[in-house]
């Protein structure tokens, strides 16, 4: 498993980095062009894993499923995506409807146009549609390491669909909320899985004024959220 730490738009003056979904939309496509494993985990960096087996229960889930670790929001399709302690078929997060396991990565189209401009990792799309396919294995060699400051590279999105149709949703506070609605959307769906011990926990807050502001920021953010007609 490769872990991915605060990995984060190039900073340009010109261009918005656009916080945390600009950030894990670069971990997206780098992960892809590193080891393209079908399936992502999150976390806020006040969370942790407390149980490893829980990445091997969410593996066992059908075609056409992500995992949520979350009770809230609990929609038709499952509960919703909360920012955190979740894990994703990656494809899910590339606005690929799911399509029945007897069809092939042959049947998805992608334009540059939509993903943006490195080949590898236009590549790197079709496999994956394949769910049982095996880890990559990839040097870092000067050809990838200059594929790889390309998809992270500011100007990288310019003029496609990350940010809306592709990846974590921009502009809105609560990008893990109307992420996870566009992927439900799109036909996937949603469960929660619950273990002995936990699967995952986290830090609280050291003391009171701090589990304020914790409390203020999620409720704006929702607020927020309630208010936007932009997805």
């Amino acid at each position: 498993m490769l872990v991915y730490l605060a990995l984060e738009n190039e900073k340009h003056p010109s261009y918005d980095h656009q916080k945390k979904a600009g950030a894990m939309n670069v971990q997206l496509r780098v992960s892809a062009l590193l080891s393209n494993a079908p399936f992502i985990i999150n976390f806020d960096c006040v969370h942790y894993i407390n149980n490893s087996k829980a990445l091997r229960a969410a593996m066992y889930c059908n075609d056409n499923r992500v995992f949520f670790d979350g009770t809230m929001l609990n929609g038709l399709q499952g509960p919703s995506y909360l920012g955190t302690g979740c894990m994703f078929r990656r494809i899910a997060l590339y606005g690929i409807k799911p399509q029945p396991p007897r069809r092939g990565a042959s049947d998805m189209t992608v334009k540059a146009s939509i993903i943006g401009n490195s080949k590898p990792y236009l590549e790197s799309i079709s496999i994956s549609r394949k769910q049982d396919q095996p880890i990559m294995t990839r040097l870092l060699d000067e050809v990838v390491v200059a594929e790889l400051l390309n998809v992270m590279s500011c100007a990288y999105e310019v003029g496609t669909a990350w940010g809306r149709g592709i990846g974590w949703i921009y502009n809105i506070a609560t990008e893990d909320v109307a992420t996870g609605f566009r992927v439900h959307r799109q036909g996937w769906f949603s469960r929660h899985c619950t273990i002995e011990p936990a699967a995952f926990r986290g830090t609280a807050p050291i003391n009171l004024t701090e589990r304020l502001l914790q409390l203020c920021a999620g409720q704006a953010a929702l607020w927020k959220c309630s208010l936007t007609t932009t997805h």
